[in-house]
């Protein structure tokens, strides 16, 4: 993949549209609607904040050109942006991953989506996005460190019909 190419866009109902960019160069293109979300979405906690994901991709991430970024928008506003690592197959047969990005600095993972907005609709965008050639391909998509109650979670709650296995990993009284 290369790591500047802006992959197709795809037009949802109510003129909701997903595009998918990859690496540090995707995440730099973004960045002025990532920081103005993220000055308008509530909460929007330190893994909703550009300047992480700039900081991992160059420092954290071992294959910055891995990371892929899914941005929402309806008309000229966006919605929401959820961060992923592509993962190839480790051997034959394995599965090709695309999920929240994880590491030790990193305890908690989630989308930044706007306040007010249909969570699961963005979701259902997404994934159609993904699921499009021209991303690469995948067999599993995976959310881990989502915790309860995030964008992530209530997204894909009304999804989780469809092929989904949902497992609490942890719980926490502290914050």
């Amino acid at each position: 993949m290369e790591a500047t190419r802006l992959m197709t866009m795809v037009q949802q109902r109510d003129r909701l549209s997903a595009r998918v960019l990859q690496g540090a160069t995707g995440l730099e293109a973004i960045r002025p609607a990532w920081e103005e979300l993220a000055g308008s979405a509530q909460p929007a906690a330190f893994h909703h904040q550009y300047a992480w994901y700039a900081n991992y991709v160059q420092h954290l991430d071992t294959d910055p050109d891995s990371m892929l970024f899914a941005w929402v928008s309806r008309g000229s506003q966006t919605v929401a942006i959820l961060p992923l690592k592509y993962q190839r197959a480790r051997r034959m047969g394995g599965l090709r991953v695309l999920k929240l990005p994880t590491h030790d600095h990193l305890c908690v993972a989630d989308a930044l989506v706007r306040s007010g907005e249909d969570h699961a609709e963005i979701m259902n965008c997404i994934i159609r996005q993904l699921r499009h050639r021209e991303a690469p391909e995948w067999d599993e998509l995976l959310f881990p460190q989502v915790p309860v109650g995030s964008a992530v979670d209530i997204g894909l709650r009304p999804l989780s019909w469809i092929f989904m296995v949902r497992e609490i990993a942890r719980e926490s009284d502290f914050i």
